[in-house]
């Protein structure tokens, strides 16, 4: 088992409430040790620990599924990849223990687990932003309910410029 981060395409009918069901589904498929699922209006991320066999169950399941692009952690924050994102300032963060890209990482895993559907833990994740990084801990929280609802979330307007 290997760990595998795919995604579809959301034909907009998809929300992050059914993320849930979802991975459930996909769980039952077989050979998957461990899966999240975050739903963006565009696109079903599917980060997993799982066999290479159980993706062509996947796409029976999700449709096509392909890689997630690379970028910039902004570039990709401004797909809505905010787990991508996280993952990449995580390795700046680790070079460098500047606070406010430690606040950027809070900030990126807030949207992410709205995107899982589950809007209680993407609160708690805000509320730990220290105020005096230049993140707008307000507008995180706002963002992460846009996300949890199915909407695009702008990320980058609580930074007030990268970190």
């Amino acid at each position: 088992m290997e760990r595998i981060t795919l995604q579809a395409p959301n034909q907009g009918s998809l929300k992050p409430r059914d993320a849930a069901r979802i991975k459930e589904k996909i769980r039952t498929l077989g050979g998957v040790k461990s899966v999240n699922i975050r739903i963006t209006p565009s696109h079903i991320e599917i980060d997993m620990v799982a066999s290479r066999d159980t993706v062509e169950k996947i796409e029976g399941l999700l449709g096509p599924l392909h890689p997630p692009p690379a970028g910039d952690p902004w570039s990709l924050a401004r797909k809505q990849m905010f787990w991508q994102a996280h993952e990449i300032l995580e390795e700046e963060w680790r070079r460098t223990r500047d606070p406010r890209i430690e606040a950027a990482i809070k900030a990126m895993a807030a949207l992410a687990k709205a995107q899982e559907g589950n809007l209680e833990a993407a609160l708690r994740i805000a509320s730990r932003i220290p105020p005096d990084t230049g993140i707008d801990r307000r507008c995180v929280e706002e963002m992460a309910t846009r996300a949890y609802q199915g909407h695009e979330a702008d990320i980058l307007e609580c930074i007030g410029g990268h970190p």
